[in-house]
């Protein structure tokens, strides 16, 4: 399910241009073998799935400072303003 719900994921934010950082909701239908809906795309998300990520990024190693370095650097380049 966990493999299914990722490509889904990455399937909306192709078609819908997300890009960098961004959050798909979904609900799974447990009366139609936990089919899953997506509910709302986040472009900006907040609250828990960032403080999520933070953590995730610490456990490999990456503090909070270098994750926003990261991000940005990558939007940066992608427009030709930094290389």
């Amino acid at each position: 399910m966990v493999d299914e719900l990722n490509w889904l994921t990455a399937a909306v934010l192709r078609v819908t241009g997300g890009l960098d950082v961004s959050r798909v909701d979904f609900r799974l239908d447990a009366n139609n073998h936990w089919k899953p809906y997506i509910l709302e795309i986040n472009p900006l998300p907040a609250g828990t799935r960032l403080f999520r990520s933070v953590i995730e990024a610490a456990a490999e190693g990456v503090d909070h400072t270098f994750l926003v370095n990261m991000i940005l650097d990558t939007a940066l380049k992608r427009y030709g303003m930094y290389s």
